[in-house]
């Protein structure tokens, strides 16, 4: 996924470009240790560091099922517009 993506940013960039991946998390699962999540970990590792988070959201979990439970409401939801298509 990140194959010629650094050559692609430094090029349009002009700067310094690495790829790079989550460390030093805990509590999550091996997913969230690539590269698509560096940013978003690293944004709420800063915000913590910053003292930006409430001690209630420094405490951050992922839900890894989020997408699989939205699953659980397609039925309904076609159910739904079959019902609201026919007479």
């Amino acid at each position: 996924m990140t194959v010629g993506l650094v050559d692609v940013a430094r090029r349009v960039s002009n700067m310094s470009v690495r790829v790079a991946v989550p460390d030093m998390v805990s509590g999550l699962t091996e997913d969230i240790r690539k590269p698509s999540y560096a940013v978003g970990v690293g944004l709420l590792e800063y915000s913590k560091k910053q003292g930006n988070l409430s001690s209630a959201a420094s405490e951050v979990s992922f839900d890894v099922l989020a997408p699989f439970k939205m699953l659980g409401r397609v039925p309904a939801k076609l159910k739904e517009i079959v019902k609201s298509v026919l007479p």
